[in-house]
């Protein structure tokens, strides 16, 4: 490698960005799992964001954060400190901006808890070991991969304390939002069925499949 660096001068200027890239990528994709567990949003454009951002961190942020750390006990720490502050403000912005890109989310029927334990074993089975039972991680993780299809989803969601409801029928999912009943978690809820945030159908809009309402209670018939 230090020949061929030798013979071609800019070989390590070219293959920086090459090294960035693979490495974003499969960052990325051991990420992406536990992402979609928690959040239930698959994110499409991470490699992209990531080509800006950790050139940012790791030339600007951390080194800046450094320099601010050694300048503390000489009260000079200010300047590294507003260089360091710039860079994690161009990392938020990376971050917005790459966010805003049309379908950069996609919403995504998340993993069950099982699913994801497994998915983690067989990783970590697949990286820890060096001999050829390594490979063993594999059926564990395509296990934990598809677990989702493998769960059906709850017809009916109720909060802790019975401000939100929430029933997914054929036409979507309908919700009651009583006062206090908070947007977080109904965005949550949204995801975990696979639907975009703010998507919910009024509870009360006529028509909706196996759901009917009276003036003190509903009557709801999940699909079989």
């Amino acid at each position: 490698r230090r020949a061929a660096a030798a013979r071609h001068p800019l070989l390590p200027a070219l293959l920086w960005p090459v090294g960035l890239l693979l490495a974003s990528l499969l960052a990325g994709l051991a990420t992406l799992p536990y992402g979609l567990h928690h959040f239930g949003r698959l994110q499409l454009y991470g490699l992209a964001a990531n080509m800006v951002a950790v050139p940012l961190t790791s030339f600007l942020v951390m080194p800046a954060g450094l320099a601010a750390m050694l300048a503390w006990p000489l009260g000079l720490e200010q300047w590294p400190l507003w260089l360091m502050g710039w860079g994690v403000e161009g990392v938020l912005w990376v971050a917005r901006s790459v966010a805003a890109w049309p379908g950069a989310a996609l919403p995504a029927r998340p993993m069950p808890g099982w699913g994801l334990g497994l998915l983690s074993l067989g990783l970590l089975w697949l990286c820890l070991w060096r001999q050829g039972w390594r490979w063993w991680g594999v059926p564990l993780i395509a296990a934990g991969l598809f677990s989702a299809l493998a769960v059906r989803p709850p017809d009916i969601l109720v909060s802790a304390d019975a401000r939100l409801i929430a029933f997914r029928t054929e036409a979507g999912v309908a919700l009651q939002r009583l006062p206090g009943g908070t947007a977080f978690l109904r965005d949550n809820w949204l995801r975990s069925w696979g639907e975009e945030a703010g998507s919910a159908l009024a509870i009360d809009r006529p028509g909706l499949p196996g759901l009917s309402c009276e003036p003190t209670a509903c009557r709801f018939q999940p699909d079989p």
